[in-house]
């Protein structure tokens, strides 16, 4: 059994999310929407009568969301409510393809894994869209800052390990400090390294609509991955997260691919240094 968990504020992106849940693959998972406070329950009650949601729903009391914590505090309570074997997390704002569950469930269960997750689309509502070959690669470091990042919606985690992580998901997001989930993916790594990618872009990440990012002055969000995804295929090769496949009996997950690595270390930073100096990123890949 699977539980995919969706704090909600009543966005109408709710609706998408929700939809696409139900056009899941995977047929033994349920998914439970956290309506983070009671203002805000008309509105979400609403938007899952519009989609004839057939799952759980959970009412807080109060606003947990507030001051940067977004749903952390809900990714860090309910896995504590539920008896499933595995917790999955979807952002109210994003969407999955139908076969995410199902195939992160199968690399889970193939090579005894503790942990999976999927790569990830980044799409302008209403605009472009394009894969995330940048940033949100867990086991390889994002191309700017030799960090590791797995974006909240792509987890797949047996709920005995997500229980541990209370300290992890119990922190707001705070100028100049690793967000959540940033954090989770170092704790995880560190701690239970047998984790590794379906390979699989089976998710789908909002950067919000064109007419936001132009009300607070953010035309260049999509222009970010562009410009890392370019960089990215100088860097390696080709984009190992797309084929390489954990081995039966992995000891410590794919640490010898990540900023640990000197060799790798030292091609990302003389690229990046390039590009800072104006040089503009090539689309060719090297050797790597």
């Amino acid at each position: 059994m699977v539980t995919l968990i969706t704090p909600t504020t009543g966005h109408q992106r709710l609706k998408a999310a929700i939809r696409s849940v139900q056009q899941q693959s995977h047929s033994d998972f349920r998914h439970i929407v956290v309506i983070d406070g009671e203002p805000r329950r008309a509105a979400a009650e609403a938007i899952m009568a519009e989609t004839n949601f057939q799952g759980q729903v959970m009412v807080l009391p109060e606003i947990t969301g507030a001051g940067g914590f977004n749903g952390h505090l809900i990714y860090l309570t309910v896995p504590y409510l539920v008896k499933s074997e595995f917790v999955a997390l979807l952002d109210e704002d994003n969407t999955l393809e139908p076969d995410h569950l199902s195939q992160l469930h199968a690399l889970c269960e193939r090579h005894r894994l503790d942990w999976a997750y999927s790569l990830r689309n980044v799409f302008v509502e209403g605009g472009e869209s394009m894969r995330d070959d940048c940033q949100s690669l867990g086991l390889w470091p994002v191309y700017a800052g030799c960090y590791h990042h797995i974006d909240t919606s792509c987890y797949f985690v047996r709920r005995e390990i997500l229980k541990k992580a209370t300290d992890v998901w119990d922190r707001p997001f705070q100028e100049g400090v690793r967000c959540p989930d940033q954090t989770f993916c170092g704790w995880l790594m560190h701690h239970y390294p047998r984790g590794f990618t379906s390979g699989e872009y089976s998710m789908n990440y909002s950067l919000g609509s064109e007419e936001t990012l132009a009300m607070v002055g953010n035309h260049d969000r999509m222009d970010f991955f562009r410009r890392g995804n370019a960089i990215q295929a100088q860097i390696y090769r080709y984009f190992p997260w797309r084929y390489t496949e954990p081995a039966d009996d992995i000891p410590y997950g794919n640490m010898g691919i990540t900023c640990r690595d000197p060799e790798l270390r030292l091609k990302m930073r003389a690229v990046l240094q390039a590009a800072s100096a104006g040089a503009r990123p090539s689309t060719a890949p090297i050797d790597s």
